[in-house]
């Protein structure tokens, strides 16, 4: 249960009661959302050993001044394909962030907020330039990586300076061909590597 006489999260130095308390409460979660660059980062996070395979899932978490949560979770294929899926929540408490880490087969490292920031709006920025354009949700989870604010691209995308796509399941690889005939590419299927 929140403490409604506590120190208001925004910073303010007020109580929440006499701070952001009234206005979190009459905001919808669309709003809210879109609010998200107000408040501060909690936690960053991203899959170990993401360097090794082309994939990052990245999960960036914000504190609302209600003391809820919300977050924004990022598959980015940094080989090709940019931001393949992203979900985002608003108004959770913590224990869900907690169960979407537990449910996931991977183990997770804290990360460099601003370096989650340059390794997503990077990916989808390499992905544009090949022809793709970030999943759906990106609409909504790209308030929670200010999205509209310069990044720095201090990674490099691709494997070797070329697209290397790697179909997964969910992928209509007839269409991801499709769009890159006519690059330089590597592509893999069952692990064997095909240049074009």
């Amino acid at each position: 249960m929140q403490n409604i006489y506590g120190p208001c999260p925004c910073g303010s130095g007020k109580k929440l009661k006499f701070c952001c308390h009234q206005k979190l409460a009459a905001i919808d979660p669309a709003s809210l959302l879109k609010q998200a660059a107000s408040f501060r980062v909690h936690e960053c996070w991203i899959m170990e050993d993401w360097e090794d395979g082309g994939l990052a899932p990245i999960l960036v978490v914000r504190q609302q001044p209600n003391f809820k949560y919300q977050f924004g979770l990022y598959l980015v294929d940094y080989y090709c394909l940019g931001v393949k899926s992203t979900i985002c929540d608003v108004n959770v408490a913590y224990g869900k962030i907690e169960e979407i880490q537990s449910r996931t087969p991977y183990a997770w490292l804290e990360f460099d907020y601003q370096d989650a920031r340059g390794l997503i709006l990077g990916s989808i920025e390499y992905a544009r330039g090949l022809g793709f354009a970030p999943d759906v949700g990106w609409e909504n989870s790209k308030h929670l990586v200010e999205a509209n604010t310069p990044f720095d691209n201090k990674f490099t995308f691709g494997m070797d300076g070329k697209p290397l796509f790697i179909n997964g399941p969910d992928d209509d690889v007839a269409s991801i061909m499709k769009t890159l005939q006519g690059k330089d590419i590597g592509y893999t299927i069952g692990g064997q590597e095909i240049m074009f």
